[in-house]
């Protein structure tokens, strides 16, 4: 009895065993990071949520994008060197901020005030060639990232402030503002009279609180999801300059990636990318409404005053190329 039970244990043991061998190895899931600095009803966190859905359905669930909002896997200023460390793996950026991480070049142009005429213009600029070699000249800039989709429009941006009324150029004279931490941005609120004062986007809402700056610059949307509302009292509609943002992506991350993996990760960014201008576009219609309900006073300011002011010194920099190549305004501004 005790030999044949021994010998059935032995065949069932080495039948598991031939069974194994003779299986195909599992193939590891991948999954990716993306973590940004926006609140989770932000519609660029919709928009994040909608990519990691369309991944996860364009493989089969053979890759999975894992979304980290508000800065939980780093502040923006962070967030360069964790693209390039690997320990992040994707995020998004507006353009203009890739002008800091790049130091200059012709990402500049995107956040330059008054260079495009409205949103149709901005939507005309990102299907032509000259976007397209911007893109790929920062792509071969080995940062460390690379940028692999357009996630989509935003609205221009505008001022808020905690008392200054500000309808002229004269207004910001000598006032403290944050702006985006871009040497032209600098020295474009420079020209118009203000103080531009340094401060990270994540520690934003306590200098505006404790006073350290006056205002800010920021798209609407922004101010009501980063609920600056509670520290600001006038919203200043200069809409000076467009906004867009990108999906990047770590370069150690894709170059680990096969040639279909890196074709999902296109194709899903790019459709989430439609999916969150359509929920910014939504939000845009309230947002306004929505500060008003919150005690904010809506100003639209003499536009012409400060798109005086500025002009020549954009041309100026269009002729040297001081912050974008020569002439590249010029021929942005052609666009119809």
């Amino acid at each position: 009895m005790t030999t044949r039970k021994g010998w059935m244990l032995w065949a069932l043991a080495a039948g598991l065993a031939l069974g194994m061998l003779g299986a195909p190895p599992a193939e590891a899931r991948t999954t990716i990071k993306f973590g940004h600095y926006l609140s989770e009803d932000s519609a660029l966190h919709k928009g994040a949520l909608e990519f990691a859905k369309q991944v996860a359905a364009r493989s089969k669930g053979d890759m999975e994008v894992q979304v980290f909002p508000s800065s939980q896997l780093g502040s923006l200023r962070e967030m360069p060197g964790a693209l390039k460390s690997g320990t992040l793996g994707v995020t998004f950026f507006d353009y203009g901020f890739l002008a800091v991480v790049r130091r200059g070049g012709d990402f500049n142009l995107l956040v330059a005030p008054f260079v495009f005429r409205d949103h149709a213009h901005v939507k005309a600029f990102f299907k032509t060639p000259i976007w397209a070699g911007i893109v790929e000249d920062f792509n071969k800039a080995g940062v460390g990232f690379r940028i692999f989709a357009h996630f989509g429009d935003r609205g221009p941006r505008q001022i808020s402030t905690k008392s200054v009324v500000v309808r002229t150029p004269a207004d910001l004279k000598g006032v403290k503002l944050r702006v985006a931490p871009i040497p032209m941005h600098l020295e474009t609120f420079k020209a118009w009279g203000a103080t531009p004062t340094p401060v990270d986007f994540s520690e934003l809402f306590s200098a505006l609180q404790q006073g350290v700056v006056e205002g800010q610059d920021n798209g609407v949307d922004t101010v009501r999801q980063m609920k600056f509302y509670e520290v600001q009292k006038n919203m200043i509609l200069l809409e000076q300059s467009q906004s867009a943002i990108g999906l990047t992506i770590s370069d150690k991350v894709w170059d680990g990636l096969t040639p279909a993996q890196r074709k999902i990760l296109e194709e899903a960014g790019a459709e989430a990318g439609v999916a969150q201008t359509r929920a910014y576009l939504e939000e845009e219609k309230t947002d306004l409404e929505t500060l008003k309900a919150k005690g904010m006073t809506i100003i639209t300011p003499d536009r012409e005053a400060f798109r005086k002011i500025i002009e020549p010194i954009l041309q100026d920099w269009d002729a040297t190329g001081k912050f974008w190549r020569k002439g590249l305004m010029k021929e942005v501004r052609g666009i119809k």
